[in-house]
């Protein structure tokens, strides 16, 4: 029997769109723990793998460094998929809400929902659309 803290989240997979340089994006609050099911391969985690399914991109292609030109990380060689916006977030993500997952370092995913991420490159972002719980 499944109980509130037990649940899961999920998003579903949209389209792949390409996100231009200098581009603000904020870390959407309440995605920790999300997981991707496509072509029956389920996709959870550091989300690192769906983002490179998704967009058919590689992290070979941006160097393999995070896409935040602010990114201060000791480690910006730590990828995984964070779940961004692009407007400042004020709530968790709602259903049918879109978002986009994009490759960031761990320390720049976790940074909070306010701090301003700007692409350093172009980059294929992997458009999704929040389920929730």
């Amino acid at each position: 029997m499944q109980d509130e803290f037990n649940t899961k989240l999920e998003s579903m997979y949209v389209g792949v769109d390409e996100l231009s340089c200098d581009l603000p994006l904020y870390n959407a609050i309440g995605s920790s723990g999300d997981k991707v099911i496509y072509e029956g391969i389920e996709y959870d985690s550091t989300m690192i793998n769906a983002w490179e399914v998704l967009t058919g991109s590689s992290t070979i292609q941006i160097g393999g460094q995070c896409c935040n030109q602010h990114c201060t990380s000791s480690h910006p060689d730590d990828l995984v998929g964070a779940h961004v916006v692009l407007s400042q977030p004020t709530q968790a993500l709602q259903p049918d809400e879109e978002f986009y997952i994009v490759p960031l370092c761990r320390g720049c995913n976790s940074s909070g929902p306010g701090k301003n991420i700007q692409l350093r490159c172009a980059v294929k972002a992997a458009r999704m659309s929040w389920i929730g719980k």
